[in-house]
């Protein structure tokens, strides 16, 4: 505070504007920050399949691409149904949440064909197949299976998530079956497709309509939700302060001093000198 009728020096003068530049810099300076937005999950997306055959163990050396409208399964994997779907449009990086395989289980199978109770669990398959050429013993005319009927640890996963099993409950009902991990891998490059096997000792039997059928309603298709990936954050530009001009007080005169002056000694008259011719001198008259 300064003094009614009092000067301010400049020391602080420069104090109170130095406090006030930076008071109102404080107030108006954006920090650097990073733009970040929320990732949410995706709707679910409806993915239709690419490829699908069986493989049957009762004739080793035949495709059945052609000659059938069905993917037959045997709960005693001696009949095998393969698929495979393109999830491409699925950003690389995503962390699939849910995703479930779909299956229409055609009415009016003869008993021969459809037998109860039909336990299914899915596999990852790890190697290439053609389904026009996928056998029990060949995954492709140019490639054999590792093991036939694609049982070798190189043809696929060779343990199953529990969660990732189901059963029939009918003729002329969609099958379901959750494939949430295996479709994962998918994303993340390693698309193979799947194969479904039985996973207990029973007898059971279906038979699935496959992309063969006229009626593209029925055909099978893929159900997946998914967290985009988080993009990487992109920090925010920042101002670029400018220079704030600062006052310099001016240093105050300081008188130089002047040469010392050089005192003279005066002789000093003893006193004897000095008073005694007075008291020698005769008095006038």
């Amino acid at each position: 505070m300064v003094l009614p009728g009092t000067r301010p020096k400049w020391g602080t003068l420069v104090t109170i504007m130095t406090i006030t530049l930076c008071t109102v810099l404080g107030l108006t300076w954006v920090a650097p920050s990073f733009s970040q937005r929320t990732v949410a999950a995706s709707d679910w997306q409806r993915f239709e399949v690419v490829a699908d055959t069986y493989i049957d163990a009762n004739y080793p050396n035949a495709p059945h691409h052609f000659d059938i409208t069905y993917l037959v399964f045997q709960a005693d994997n001696r009949l095998v149904p393969l698929l495979r779907f393109d999830v491409s449009a699925i950003p690389a990086g995503s962390r699939v949440m849910e995703a479930y395989l779909h299956l229409y289980v055609p009415t009016n199978q003869p008993p021969d064909r459809y037998r109860e109770p039909c336990k299914v669990a899915a596999y990852c398959v790890r190697q290439d197949w053609v389904a026009e050429e996928a056998t029990w013993k060949r995954a492709s005319a140019a490639h054999a299976w590792q093991e036939p009927g694609c049982n070798g640890s190189g043809d696929r996963c060779q343990s199953y998530s529990f969660s990732e099993t189901s059963r029939t409950t009918g003729q002329g009902k969609w099958f379901e079956i959750t494939v949430t991990s295996i479709a994962q891998q998918w994303v993340d490059g390693d698309n193979h497709g799947l194969v479904l096997r039985g996973y207990a000792e029973e007898f059971g039997r279906t038979a699935f309509l496959s992309s063969r059928y006229f009626d593209a309603d029925v055909h099978p298709w893929l159900e997946v939700q998914w967290n985009p990936p988080t993009p990487t954050p992109t920090p925010s530009a920042s101002p670029t302060p400018t220079r704030t001009l600062t006052l310099t007080s001016s240093p105050t005169q300081t008188a130089t001093p002047t040469g010392t002056p050089t005192v003279t000694l005066t002789p000093t008259v003893p006193f004897s000198r000095l008073y005694l011719p007075i008291m020698t001198r005769k008095p006038w008259g």
